[in-house]
């Protein structure tokens, strides 16, 4: 084999490997990247990235960093792979070491974007610094994409708020949300509810046991709400229990609902899939999901529990309990003018176009809380409400509550909240209403209240949920 034909067989197995990261072929693309690994010591940076990225992909984490590391051995000045180390040591809660490669994979590249956001999780960076100038020259540059100097921008404003010059931070924030909602149509920005979705009451469960369901059990625990309102903290409190395997962001309701003819008429529709989750020797295709999801993240241990925060799980939560009235469901709550700050400071990866106008972000909370509503009414699941305010004042408190009225087999641990000083508690991980929790940090209601700072910037944004809660019937608008 020639020098060139090497060459092109190795450019198409990192595209197909590329190929298997960006289609979450997790499982392929680990054993195409210790393929390659094997056969040639010298592959390359990237194949030492995506082999990693694949085993975080199986929630891998520690594996995950192990590869990082393993790769800066043979490519220390690759600052890639630095920052992806940075992030699984964020995750393994090391904040020093992950300071450190943050800080590596910026004197190799200074403008590399994910290394400062990185960064910004545990030290402030001054807005007068050379590294803050660095930030607002990939702003300015219209040679890069839009979505680059969003990016920048986002970063800009936290930065400026952070520094307490708020108005200029919001500035930074209003042109951010400019640049990404300008990609989205009018109709991905807003957060709409079907008629067909609200048609979905209570008289359909009729006759139907509430806790069962004809396809066998599904361990699924839906946390549903919009994003910024407390999901993942419940999520990771949850799985303080080693009965409850963390899920994420989940599309198996979405992908479930996809495939379903909604504009059928819901007793009818119902009836199929009941018949369907009874006749098949699989029993109901969500239950299979969540417990092959269970099976593959932990063969030797299967968790009782998965829990699923996908946003997108509040408008489809009827079709599930259609077929799983026995699954139980979280509703988290925030207060309005708090969330619609944390929703605007926001950059989403994908979707959530609504996020980037003020007044669609006042819709979608007035809407998404009317359909908690709807819900509540509606659906025979067990159903508990967590508010943002009470899991960060009250955490073991609210977690009780929680655990006792969904009635769920799992020990509630002892969580506190942190009495430190903010400096104290800074090196650790800094709060910042974009930003979740999770298991970074200690529980702190420091953002509590956040939103008065902004309450005349974000006036478009409580005014339209204001109208929309006067006019509720036209949720499905």
């Amino acid at each position: 084999m020639t020098a060139a034909d090497q060459k092109d067989e190795d450019r198409a197995a990192l595209e197909a490997l590329q190929s298997d990261i960006q289609q979450k072929r997790f499982a392929s693309a680990l054993e195409r990247s210790r393929d390659i690994l094997e056969d040639d010591t010298d592959a390359g940076p990237a194949v030492w990235a995506l082999c990693g990225k694949a085993l975080e992909g199986l929630q891998r984490n520690g594996d995950a960093l192990s590869i990082y590391l393993q790769g800066l051995e043979q490519y220390r000045d690759n600052a890639r792979l630095h920052l992806y180390a940075g992030h699984a040591l964020t995750r393994a809660g090391q904040s020093q070491q992950a300071v450190h490669h943050f800080h590596q994979s910026l004197r190799i590249n200074p403008s590399l974007l994910d290394a400062y956001r990185g960064l910004l999780n545990f030290e402030a960076v001054h807005p007068d610094s050379r590294d803050a100038a660095r930030i607002l020259s990939v702003a300015l540059n219209e040679s890069r994409s839009e979505m680059d100097r969003a990016r920048a921008c986002f970063l800009l404003g936290q930065i400026s708020v952070d520094a307490g010059r708020d108005d200029v931070g919001f500035t930074f924030y209003r042109r951010a949300n400019h640049l990404v909602g300008s990609g989205f149509s009018a109709r991905q920005q807003q957060y709409t509810v079907p008629a067909s979705t609200l048609a979905i009451k209570r008289q359909y469960f009729r006759g139907q046991a509430a806790k069962t369901s004809p396809g066998g059990r599904c361990p699924a625990i839906i946390i549903a709400g919009l994003p910024r309102s407390g999901k993942s903290l419940v999520e990771s409190m949850l799985a303080a229990d080693a009965d409850v395997l963390p899920g994420g962001e989940l599309a198996f309701v979405r992908r479930f609902v996809s495939d379903l003819d909604t504009s059928e008429d819901i007793a009818e529709l119902a009836a199929g899939l009941r018949r369907r989750a009874a006749e098949s020797p699989n029993g109901s295709p969500l239950a299979r999901r969540y417990r092959d999801f269970a099976q593959r993240a932990r063969p030797d241990h299967p968790p009782r529990y998965v829990t699923d925060t996908s946003p997108a799980n509040l408008r489809r939560i009827g079709y599930l309990s259609l077929l799983h009235p026995d699954v139980p469901i979280v509703f988290c709550r925030r207060n309005p003018l708090d969330l619609a700050v944390a929703l605007y400071f926001k950059h989403f990866k994908t979707g959530h176009g609504y996020s980037y106008s003020l007044v669609t972000i006042g819709r979608a909370i007035a809407r998404s809380e009317l359909l908690m509503a709807h819900w509540l009414r509606e659906l025979p699941n067990p159903i508990a409400t967590v508010h943002y305010e009470a899991l960060t004042t009250d955490p073991t408190g609210a977690l009780t509550a929680l655990v006792q009225e969904l009635e769920l087999d799992i020990h509630v641990g002892h969580h506190t909240v942190s009495d430190c000083p903010p400096a104290a508690v800074a090196s650790e991980w800094r709060l910042f209403t974009s930003r979740s929790i999770d298991s970074h940090g200690s529980i702190r209601p420091d953002l509590i209240g956040f939103g008065a700072r902004f309450q005349q910037q974000m006036q478009a944004a409580m005014t339209a949920y204001k109208e929309d809660h006067a006019n509720a019937p036209r949720i499905d608008v």
